[in-house]
């Protein structure tokens, strides 16, 4: 005998109704509070969540990317190292301009203070020389010069060409040339100077002082000399200069046994 099936009761057709109800509104029911407890349960039981910041996410790259990652962190070395080698090579240079000028603006300031020689006339005589044009006879004059270099560190050359004259009364009565030679710092230097008599009258004066007699006439005489020289300070030397010397001087006679009585010697860059 075939058994009845009963139809369900109505609180589950209308449970039914409502969640369809519910699905159809578009309304999300809440769990209940026995669901949520199982859900955390099963969290806690095999699931953990772990949050991470986001620039803390590492990732391992392709072999590709690791390549060109270093290629470019190897490019940027080399860029760093060239940066470091310039600036190397620009402190050097600036540092071996600043010696050179420096080496330039001593060497630079000592030619420019360097003292000037001084000159003495230690002694002055009066010789026969030779006949001249109108046979008159041509006096000759010997005279010993001192000359004082007293720089610390400069040597002098006196050069060829250097002129010198002897003057009465600023009339010209011979002429002679400067010797050459080399003079170095803190020396003192004797030499001879030759000059010859020019072919002038001499003055009646200078004849008179040029007797020997018991009387002796003084004269008054003027040297003049032009001296090309170039000065030396160690391996560096200068160009071409020229000193300009007057030295007046008295002496008792022209005659034998000539004494000088007073002299004054000036130096001067031509």
């Amino acid at each position: 005998m075939a058994e009845r099936v009963l139809p369900p009761s109505g609180d589950d057709d209308d449970n039914n109704n409502n969640n369809n109800n519910n699905i159809n509104s578009g309304q999300i029911q809440p769990l209940s509070q026995q669901s949520q407890q199982q859900q955390q349960t099963t969290l806690c039981s095999g699931t953990y969540v772990v949050q991470v910041p986001k620039d803390q996410v590492y990732r391992v790259p392709t072999p590709q990317q690791a390549e060109i990652a270093d290629r470019h962190r190897n490019n940027a070395q080399r860029s760093k190292n060239k940066t470091c080698c310039s600036c190397c090579c620009c402190f050097s240079v600036l540092v071996v301009v600043l010696v050179v000028l420096g080496i330039a603006s001593i060497v630079f300031s000592v030619f420019l203070k360097h003292k000037d020689p001084v000159f003495y006339v230690e002694s002055l005589t009066a010789v026969n020389g030779s006949r001249s044009d109108t046979k008159n006879l041509r006096q000759d004059y010997r005279m010993r010069l001192k000359v004082v270099n007293s720089n610390k560190k400069i040597d002098i050359l006196y050069k060829e060409g250097g002129e010198a004259s002897l003057c009465f009364r600023k009339q010209e009565i011979a002429l002679g040339k400067y010797p050459t030679f080399f003079q170095h710092h803190k020396n003192t230097t004797t030499f001879d100077l030759v000059l010859h008599g020019s072919d002038v009258v001499l003055p009646k004066e200078m004849e008179k002082s040029m007797k020997n007699g018991s009387q002796k006439v003084h004269v008054f005489l003027s040297l003049n000399m032009k001296i090309p020289v170039r000065m030396k300070l160690w391996k560096l030397k200068t160009g071409s200069k020229k000193f300009g010397v007057a030295c007046d001087v008295m002496v008792d006679t022209l005659a034998k046994g000539t004494r000088i009585l007073s002299q004054e010697c000036n130096t001067k860059r031509l």
